[in-house]
């Protein structure tokens, strides 16, 4: 690009991202911190059980998947690296701030060359509360970094010029299937609506790139996993119950496990799904129907990708992976909304807002699930290491019993025992032999009910449904 027209490019840029802009921008960050940190997400985060291996040392020596084995099930490379260089060193709170703030800033870089500031701040926001970014977000310490390449991405779209733009999708769809493969089809959508890829050509050229960029992506991967594993490929862990495809009838039989999978688990998207099929017709009739028509072709290669994994694989894809979905109906309700007719314009804008009204419930549910787990094992902490005074702290009891703790995973102690070791430096352990009844005896001779208390050199957290704390 001659630097009169790159002149020209940022001085336009500069012209949409002008004061009552940058306001409308502040009003969604606003929105945004307001209600994550009303969820309880920025101060007494809740991460899922397997996160927090992302945020421990190795020198820890226990957990569930450690980041350097996710690269062979997962091929989770670029997370492995990024752990090395940051995981280890920042704080869970850190990490749910970082995966907020990164979201955010995709977001509202999504709607750079948006014209409207409603319309900016709806997009911002429908897009923010997506229901898979929402439930995402508790796994902040291991998906920051595909966040990091989601913004990184849009920025790029926004102020790099063509070349710029074709390299930057590259090389962004190539890291981020090291990060996240669900990541990167929500990186190609981004870039077809921001460059307004209409003309056959520009999408032959931008799907060739992306699909080079993902199959060299996998070829890192399975190398890299040859090189320091042993094993070319991805070694996929049993507990997900991979069933490969031998022949054409295995192949279909778990296309169709596939889509029973997405029919049982996408039902809470059925209305937005609605209002998106109308806001379609609408572009259709009135609107930038070239431009949705490219929007719809990424959503359905999108689609065909993860159908193919679970087919040849036989191993489902979950919703929450498949964010795709969420940004191609808020850029069809949000391209409806800037038809050439009012009342068709006046039903898009209505739909945007049905959109962020379901994404915002469906945010809640998921943090009423998870907001009281997150705050009681903050509370138990805290109060823990104000009370060890160098003292062995040891876990019994069915950790599940308290209601506040009764959606954690599998090994519930060890998610408890990782989350304090991170947040307060507590070294503890889980009771063994004959140490657990002597603790439980104890506690019931001597008619004690607290969640904590002290046994000779020994802090006891008991974890029992009649269990007082604090």
């Amino acid at each position: 690009m001659k630097s009169g027209s790159l002149s020209d490019s940022w001085s336009s840029l500069a012209a949409k991202v002008s004061s009552p802009a940058v306001g409308v921008y502040l009003l969604a960050l606003g929105i945004i911190l307001a209600i994550t940190a009303y969820c309880g997400q920025l101060h007494s985060p809740y991460l899922e059980h397997d996160d927090w291996n992302f945020l421990l040392p190795a020198s820890w020596g226990e957990g569930y998947a450690t980041p350097w084995q996710k690269t062979l099930t997962e091929g989770r490379w670029l997370n492995y690296w990024w752990y090395l260089l940051i995981g280890v060193r920042w704080s869970a709170t850190a990490a749910a701030w970082a995966y907020t703030l990164l979201a955010a800033l995709f977001a509202g870089a999504l709607t750079f060359r948006l014209e409207g500031h409603a319309r900016k701040l709806l997009l911002t926001l429908v897009i923010f509360f997506s229901p898979m970014f929402a439930e995402l977000s508790i796994w902040p310490a291991a998906l920051a970094a595909s966040r990091l390449l989601l913004a990184l991405s849009v920025l790029a779209f926004a102020f790099a010029g063509r070349r710029g733009q074709l390299v930057s999708l590259g090389l962004t769809t190539f890291l981020a299937v090291m990060a996240y493969a669900g990541a990167a089809p929500v990186i190609l959508l981004a870039y077809v609506f921001m460059r307004r890829v209409e003309r056959q050509r520009e999408l032959a050229i931008t799907l060739a790139v992306y699909l080079v960029a993902y199959v060299l992506s996998i070829l890192c991967i399975a190398t890299l996993n040859y090189a320091y594993h042993g094993h070319f490929g991805v070694l996929i862990e049993g507990w997900r119950r991979p069933h490969p495809a031998h022949d054409l009838a295995g192949f279909w039989a778990n296309c169709l496990i596939q889509l029973d999978h997405l029919r049982q688990t996408s039902a809470f998207l059925r209305w937005p799904l609605l209002v998106s099929a109308i806001s379609a017709l609408l572009v259709l009739r009135y609107g930038q129907r070239r431009l949705w028509e490219t929007i719809m072709l990424v959503a359905i290669v999108a689609f065909a990708m993860d159908l193919g994994v679970a087919a040849l694989g036989g191993v489902w894809v979950p919703v929450r992976s498949m964010g795709w979905l969420w940004v191609t109906m808020a850029l069809t309700v949000i391209l409806a909304s800037d038809v050439r007719r009012t009342w068709a314009s006046g039903l898009g804008y209505l739909g945007a807002v049905m959109l962020l009204v379901a994404g915002w419930m469906h945010w809640g549910v998921v943090y009423r699930a998870h907001q009281s787990a997150g705050n009681y094992i903050d509370a138990v902490g805290t109060a823990v290491a104000r009370g060890d005074a160098g003292r062995e702290v040891v876990l019994v009891g069915d950790v599940r019993s308290i209601p506040q703790l009764r959606r954690l995973y599998s090994s519930p102690q060890m998610q408890l025992r990782m989350a304090w070791f991170k947040s307060y430096d507590i070294k503890s352990r889980s009771c063994s032999g004959a140490l657990c009844g002597e603790l439980v005896s104890y506690a019931q001779e001597q008619g004690i009910r607290k969640l904590i208390f002290p046994y000779h050199n020994i802090l006891v957290i008991y974890f029992r449904r009649d269990a007082e704390f604090p």
